[in-house]
């Protein structure tokens, strides 16, 4: 078993009084292979080593700033991330450490800044409009799509109220101490009660779970303040930060059925075009006319998505009506899972 340096890409640029990120690619011949071994490299940065570029001699890598993550596509690959940040006034410069060391009983005394990921799995109950057709692959982000026939009586009405079915949403807990200077307590507020707009992972040995597009929405907590000495003796805070990646299967997009109790004279726009145009108007000379039925009463019939009724037999139509503000969550779970080196 043997880890390989392939190359240093380009990171973020440092400013004096700032910070300043290296990354650095390594790769493994054995699957076997840890965060130990890349980190015996010679050519991985050392924990409490100063900056290779003389223009920031000043800078050095302290413990928890540098992060060593096995490729979640290529077992193969390696990806090290080291920032490097200025010392405090008056703090002591570190020794560069070669060796992933046991803690001494100061380190011991200190908050474990590691992270806590847990999965759970939670009931929820969803209107059953289409049955799942358990001989055929189930499109679940298309109703009436493949695999799946609407839930309608003998003379296909859809029943109203539609039958409650049981599902699951699987929740990633991610609980971590954080210092109160981490950017992950911005990214947590900001991202709180929004749908992802991109895929990612989470792995336990050989399961895997996949979040997909639109899947996933996050719920944070902020914890209480907490004062702590670092190694150094200087009085610090920390909190915990908890955040929960809520997956629904489905997609956290609202799909309503197009119904009611009137229809237009003449086909609208549909409501996705409405909401691109935001015009909720009807147009010149178009009217709504009350659906009835042979006595005259007002009652409910199905649209076909611009306004129109659908005669009998006719297929359903669903508006998408999306619920939260969207936005990219796999940066934010790959930094908040991340283990502190």
């Amino acid at each position: 078993m043997s880890i390989s340096f392939v190359t240093e890409l380009s990171g973020r640029g440092g400013t004096i009084g700032e910070d300043s990120e290296r990354k650095l690619v390594f790769q493994s011949d054995s699957a076997l292979d840890t965060e130990y071994d890349v980190y015996q490299n010679r050519n991985c940065p050392k924990i409490g080593s100063r900056h290779p570029n003389r223009r920031f001699s000043l800078f050095f890598l302290k413990r928890g700033d540098l992060s060593i993550t096995q490729s979640d596509s290529n077992w193969a690959r390696w990806d090290v991330e080291a920032t490097y940040t200025q010392l405090e006034p008056g703090e002591p410069e570190p020794e560069e450490e070669q060796d992933f060391n046991e803690p001494s009983q100061d380190e011991a005394d200190q908050p474990d800044f590691n992270p806590d990921v847990s999965v759970e799995f939670e009931d929820y109950t969803t209107p059953l409009n289409f049955a799942v057709n358990t001989t055929a692959v189930f499109d679940a982000d298309s109703p009436g799509g493949t695999g799946a026939y609407p839930v309608v009586n003998s003379a296909l009405e859809p029943y109203n109220p539609p039958p409650e079915v049981f599902r699951q949403n699987t929740i990633i807990r991610v609980s971590r101490n954080l210092a109160l200077s981490s950017s992950l307590w911005s990214d947590a507020l900001e991202l709180k009660n929004t749908i992802n707009t991109d895929t990612f992972s989470w792995r336990r040995g050989p399961a895997k779970i996949t979040v997909q597009p639109k899947q996933c929405r996050i719920k944070t907590r902020f914890g209480n303040q907490i004062e702590y000495r670092s190694k150094t003796g200087k009085k610090s805070f920390y909190a915990n930060l908890e955040v929960q990646f809520t997956i629904k299967p489905e997609t956290w997009n609202i799909d309503l059925l197009d119904v009611g109790t009137v229809y237009l004279s003449t086909a609208g726009k549909s409501v996705n075009l409405r909401i691109n145009d935001d015009d909720w108007s009807l147009a010149s000379g178009t009217t709504q006319i009350p659906i009835t039925d042979d006595e005259n009463n007002r009652v409910q019939g199905l649209l076909n998505g611009s306004g129109i009724q659908v005669a009998t037999g006719g297929n359903s139509f669903f508006n998408r009506y999306p619920g939260y503000y969207e936005a990219k969550h796999s940066a934010f779970f790959k930094r908040l899972t991340r283990r502190a080196a």
